[in-house]
């Protein structure tokens, strides 16, 4: 009898510390068990690449990842959401981000864009800084990506709107820019115009005031300028 109750006692206290494992693997496995199950892997057609975040190498627990494949062909409508993919955030930077699409969704002569935002919730963190082209009108499928801090999600704002409150954060700017100015004459039309220079550099805004003539109406034009080029046009 006392060599059973010792037996039964033995045994009691292994399953004890059993359920009491508390050891590495079991550490990990209820660390496993705890994150968010992800969507499944991408396969087939996808644009894929690297995605970064400026100035980051790590990314704290409990963020999301959110990639939409957007059509922003009409400049007036709410762009049209073609894909989209949420997961959970990585832990570690640069990650190899891919975003599934069926190619019977994309027409040549229509424009899409990639939008990507790291999310705590519901708030957006991190984001594309700009819309970036793919697939068509020259984009590819492939392309490296990063987000800054405090990007806004443009899925929900028309193109044309995104492009006028672009215009008047430039416009707003112009205090703090370097002016230039001059005149030139074409024929009997004089053309008064002056360029804002940024902190950088770079043409940011430039305006043209055409003359003429006595008694001829006037023209007024203003050339915001981004990465060296032209995006917006107001006469």
């Amino acid at each position: 009898m006392r060599a059973t109750a010792v037996l039964g006692l033995s045994l009691a206290l292994s399953l004890a510390a059993c359920g009491q494992g508390g050891g590495p693997a079991s550490q990990q496995a209820q660390q496993a068990a705890a994150q968010p199950a992800g969507p499944p892997p991408v396969t087939g057609p996808a644009i894929r690449g690297q995605l970064q975040v400026s100035g980051l190498q790590q990314l704290p627990p409990g963020l999301s990842l959110n990639l939409k494949l957007l059509d922003v062909t009409d400049p007036e409508a709410v762009p049209a959401v073609v894909s989209e993919r949420t997961e959970p955030a990585p832990s570690q930077l640069p990650y190899a981000y891919a975003i599934g699409y069926q190619p019977t969704w994309i027409q040549q002569d229509r424009i899409y864009v990639l939008e990507a935002t790291l999310n705590a919730e519901t708030l957006a963190l991190y984001g594309t800084n700009e819309p970036i082209p793919v697939l068509t009108q020259g984009a590819g499928d492939s392309l490296d990506i990063e987000l800054v801090r405090g990007a806004v999600p443009r899925a929900g704002i028309p193109p044309a709107e995104l492009l006028r409150r672009e215009f008047q954060r430039v416009e707003g700017a112009l205090g703090g820019m370097r002016r230039v100015a001059g005149d030139r004459t074409e024929g009997e039309v004089v053309v008064g115009w002056d360029a804002f220079i940024d902190t950088d550099g770079s043409l940011r805004m430039a305006r043209e005031i055409f003359d003429y003539g006595e008694g001829k109406p006037g023209a007024n034009f203003q050339y915001a300028y981004q990465n060296g080029k032209p995006f917006v046009i107001v006469r």
